[in-house]
């Protein structure tokens, strides 16, 4: 697999709500200012678009997360 193919590749994200109590959430007024409404609202409607670069990197990042937490549990 070529990596400079994957990292300057488009990846096209469909997001969704959990269920309606997530949606309510995530548009409460007392908790987000409306930029933040409108942008999730924007990104839920229409997706979002993000560079395969972006992509490996937050999959680094999460995985790195994963087995940190599988360590805290080994070790309690």
């Amino acid at each position: 697999m070529d990596i400079e193919k994957i990292t300057s590749s488009k990846i096209n994200i469909s997001v969704e709500y959990y269920d309606d109590k997530h949606k309510l959430l995530l548009n409460d007024t007392s908790r987000y200012d409306k930029v933040f409404i409108d942008n999730m609202n924007k990104i839920v409607s229409k997706g979002i678009v993000i560079t395969g670069a972006e992509f490996l990197i937050n999959s680094l990042f999460f995985k790195k997360a994963l087995n940190q937490k599988n360590i805290l549990k080994e070790m309690i």
